[in-house]
């Protein structure tokens, strides 16, 4: 019994030497993934924000120069390729413009090595869509590689409209 009593000691205390020791990086990486998070969420707002202001020079900006890139517009057919894309975002934005009140609410980023992708609704000023944003890590800064946005009900939190 005492050597078993020793053993689940040390192994204790094993244990909290390593949390110990390893504490800081845990921080580290804790932080850095909420940096990356509010990175991603800005990179979203700054979508949005050029759609909102149906500016042209800023949702290219918004868009990744390169990686691969595609668009699913709600009733469009998937649009791929920087040329596509931006040709669809200049016919929207010249076109009959973005709803002036887009905005996105509630949105959540997911953040992996390289990669995240942001989930959001977007108010349309009391109408919803849902949307999916996902971006790249290119030279050190969010781009979008990907968004798409289809129809949903009014979203509720606590039984409120968001």
């Amino acid at each position: 019994m005492t050597i078993k009593r020793s053993m689940t000691t040390l192994m204790a205390g094993i244990w909290l030497v390593a949390a110990f020791l390893l504490w800081p990086a845990a921080n580290v990486t804790a932080a850095a993934l909420a940096e990356d998070e509010k990175q991603v969420i800005a990179a979203n707002e700054a979508f949005y924000s050029a759609f909102r202001s149906n500016d042209m020079a800023a949702m290219e900006a918004v868009w990744s120069q390169t990686e691969q890139i595609a668009v699913i517009h709600p009733g469009w057919p998937e649009l791929n390729g920087r040329a596509q894309v931006l040709e669809s975002w200049r016919k929207i934005l010249t076109g009959t413009g973005a709803p002036p009140n887009i905005h996105s609410v509630n949105a959540r980023a997911y953040v992996y090595p390289g990669s995240a992708f942001v989930i959001c609704y977007e108010n349309l000023g009391g109408a919803y869509m849902i949307a999916t944003n996902i971006f790249a890590r290119e030279n050190g800064e969010w781009r979008m590689v990907h968004h798409q946005a289809g129809p949903t009900p009014t979203p509720t939190h606590l039984g409120q409209p968001i």
